[in-house]
């Protein structure tokens, strides 16, 4: 695995314009329960600017999705937010967040932080 905070080992593709895409202002496509056929992804930081800006991202590209924000665990380390998308677009969803990333529009947790070992 990369350098922390590195996203260069992550998923890619496609090049996505974030900031044009954080000008979306359609129907939000988040749900109110988690969806039948998706799946977790813990990968993104538990704040207020993160939430808006994946809920923004999701939604300009047709992705449905549910955020748990869970309450802050440790003190020391990142809160990560549950974010549950379908299975089947789950591949473009980290794809479009990992970009955002990137543009420094969402913030990633590095994988190891908060995690215990055994």
């Amino acid at each position: 695995m990369g350098e922390e905070g590195n996203c260069s080992d992550r998923p890619s593709g496609q090049d996505y314009d974030v900031n044009a895409l954080l000008k979306y202002d359609g129907p939000s496509l988040r749900q109110a329960s988690p969806l039948d056929q998706g799946v977790n992804l813990f990968d993104f930081c538990s704040s207020d600017k993160n939430e808006r800006n994946v809920s923004i991202l999701l939604s300009s590209q047709g992705i449905p999705f549910y955020i748990l924000r869970p309450p802050a665990g440790w003190r020391g380390t990142k809160s990560r937010m549950i974010l549950n998308v379908p299975i089947a677009q789950q591949k473009q969803a980290l794809n479009l967040l990992y970009a955002a990333a990137e543009a420094e529009a969402v913030e990633v947790v590095p994988p190891e932080e908060g995690f215990t070992q055994y």
